[in-house]
């Protein structure tokens, strides 16, 4: 994942952001906006190997947006960017809210969706090109179903600590920020001091006509 070309951040997992709300079955994400644009992995007919592809394509392409958008509303805002309100969590997210609350409850809902069809996936097709025969046929079906079995809770996984990287880049990045400017500040401090220093030397060791070496 990667910010225009700013360096990759990895920070530690943070396991306890979404763990509430992972129940396997009929649950349902409310949210403001549905990003429809998104579900575009939740065709079962598509086949095991596609939904997959575009799934991590899909959550890839929403953490890489929203973290521009973040970086976006920081640089343009860095004296007041926490008082802007896609900044702050609401009960009722928005498509332009950048908090973690907010972005996990949409990737947990993108989460849901691409189960749902996973489940379905695995109830009512076949495997794609699984042979000729019954046997080849319920073969194949068997190994997609233990790769589906298996991708489930890998996918959670990876989604969690996707979240959690998200989260602390938030905390992370606008102090960076305030880094950079302080060591701005210090550098153009440094070469004021040493113009003050050259200045200095230039002054003479006695003043002419004084009458004491000492600055009363």
């Amino acid at each position: 994942m990667k910010i225009r070309n700013r360096k990759n951040i990895f920070v530690p997992f943070l396991s306890a952001l979404l763990a509430f709300a992972f129940v396997f079955g009929g649950y349902k994400i409310y949210a403001a906006t549905k990003f429809d644009d998104y579900f575009t992995f939740t065709n079962p007919e598509d086949g095991f190997n596609s939904i997959q592809n575009d799934y991590h394509a899909a959550m890839n392409d929403y953490f890489n947006e929203k973290l521009e958008a973040f970086v976006d509303l920081v640089d343009e805002n860095p004296e007041d960017f926490f008082k802007k309100a896609d900044f702050k969590a609401e009960e009722t997210c928005s498509e332009s809210n950048l908090s973690s609350y907010c972005v996990g409850i949409f990737a947990l809902e993108l989460y849901a969706k691409y189960v749902d069809t996973l489940l379905i996936l695995k109830k009512d097709y076949l495997a794609e090109d699984s042979g000729t025969t019954s046997s080849e046929k319920l073969q194949a079906k068997e190994f997609r179903d233990a790769l589906i079995e298996k991708e489930i809770p890998d996918a959670k996984e990876i989604m969690m600590a996707t979240v959690g990287i998200y989260d602390e880049f938030r905390l992370a990045y606008p102090m960076h920020n305030k880094y950079e400017t302080i060591i701005k500040n210090l550098r153009k401090y440094q070469i004021a001091l040493k113009k003050i220093r050259f200045e200095v030397r230039e002054f003479p060791l006695k003043l002419t006509d004084a009458t004491s070496a000492e600055c009363k």
